[in-house]
């Protein structure tokens, strides 16, 4: 995730996940516990579509999400231009994907407000 708000996707994460270009995904933050981030497959027209920026970079973009992502987890948004959020491969119960936000705390210690 940067701070233009792109959300990349790996190689790893597009094929385990079955993510492709047109896939629309909900981003969603847990009410009880605000850390903990997942996101969903979705066919709501209000889901954000994942789009190809290159021949193996696929994504979406969104400021609002990156921005509520980065003050959930207490980063500077202007310290570090992007961050690395491990997503699991497979859903909890729901059909929701965490992203593993504890690996960006434990590595970006500096970057907390």
């Amino acid at each position: 995730v940067n701070i233009q708000g792109t959300f990349s996707f790996n190689k790893r994460a597009q094929n385990d996940l079955n993510l492709k270009p047109g896939v629309k995904l909900n981003l969603l933050q847990d009410g009880d516990e605000p850390l903990n981030w997942f996101m969903e497959k979705t066919n709501e027209h209000t889901g954000l579509q994942i789009k190809r920026y290159s021949n193996t970079h696929f994504g979406f973009t969104s400021k609002e999400a990156q921005r509520e992502l980065f003050a959930a987890l207490g980063l500077k948004h202007s310290v570090k231009k992007s961050v690395r959020i491990p997503v699991a491969t497979e859903p909890v119960e729901g059909g929701y994907y965490a992203l593993i936000t504890k690996k960006v705390l434990t590595e970006n210690p500096v970057n907390k407000l």
